[in-house]
């Protein structure tokens, strides 16, 4: 480990290798920069009763060196009080290591595989580096800018499922490991306003009813039908199954809506709606 002055210039000049450089601070014990292949990573790392303890500190630039001199001052001061927390980043939870746990307890918890699905689409949305990165370290103006660049490349409603995700796994995280920090990261991103859902209007509906009436697959024609007359979600209707009905009550029953088994409800068929499943039935038929 090579001992350097940690200054400003100094940390601004170093340039980035195909190998890791690890450099100690000459006046202050402890305090050091890691520079990797992309990043330069300051750090504290001390010992406490013979097992060394390591503070992860932040990134330049976004942390100046002064910055970073100050809080390893702090850890220093901590850690001869002895109430540091050791924070490396060897074996810290991240995204990446804590979805297995997230995924498996909101399965636990009966949430639907649409739902779960779309939690794997919003971790596959993060980059490599904030799935990567201990959780401890994630910061609001980190996920601002993540949140930023999801919305850009896939979209404003899949950026409000991004941080919506990781809001929630993060005080899962919190769950097994009191010693992160309070809140979530995501709490200075601003929820965008949903879109309006067009709604067709009543002079359109005679036109709508020929287009469907017109429609070669009897399946299709009464799907679109029921749809219309039962208001149930789009996936709640492609996952229909003739086991689930009811003729006696006249029910159908819809296992895994929206919020998972614990939403789980009958839908209540009107004689129109029959006639649809009777008629879908009959069009299936060999």
């Amino acid at each position: 480990m090579a001992i350097a002055k940690l200054t400003e210039k100094f940390a601004r000049d170093l340039k980035h290798g195909d190998r890791d450089l690890i450099l100690r601070d000459e006046a202050l014990p402890g305090f050091l920069l890691r520079i990797g292949k992309t990043t330069k990573t300051f750090s504290y790392r001390s010992e406490i009763g013979g097992k060394a303890v390591s503070i992860l500190l932040g990134q330049y630039p976004a942390m100046t060196v002064a910055q970073a001199r100050t809080a390893a001052e702090k850890a220093r001061a901590d850690n001869k009080a002895g109430t540091i927390v050791n924070t490396g980043a060897r074996g810290q939870a991240t995204i990446a290591s804590t979805w297995p746990k997230f995924e498996n307890n909101r399965r636990d918890k009966g949430r639907s595989e649409n739902t779960i699905s779309d939690s794997s689409y919003s971790m596959a949305r993060l980059s490599e580096e904030v799935r990567n990165m201990p959780l401890r370290k994630l910061t609001n103006s980190i996920m601002a800018e993540e949140i930023d660049r999801v919305r850009l490349k896939h979209g404003k409603m899949a950026g409000n499922n991004t941080a919506r995700f990781v809001r929630a796994l993060y005080r899962f995280a919190r769950v097994l490991d009191k010693t992160l920090p309070d809140g979530h990261p995501c709490e200075a991103i601003v929820m965008l306003k949903t879109p309006a859902q067009p709604v067709m209007p009543g002079e359109m509906f005679a036109a709508w009813s020929a287009e469907v009436a017109a429609l070669e697959n009897p399946i299709h024609r009464e799907a679109y039908r029921f749809a219309l007359l039962s208001g149930l979600r789009r996936r709640d209707l492609l996952t229909l199954e003739w086991e689930h009905l009811d003729r006696t009550l006249q029910t159908i029953h819809i296992p895994k809506p929206k919020g998972g088994t614990d939403k789980a409800f009958d839908l209540v068929l009107s004689s129109a709606l029959m006639d649809c499943l009777d008629r879908a039935r009959d069009g299936s038929a060999p």
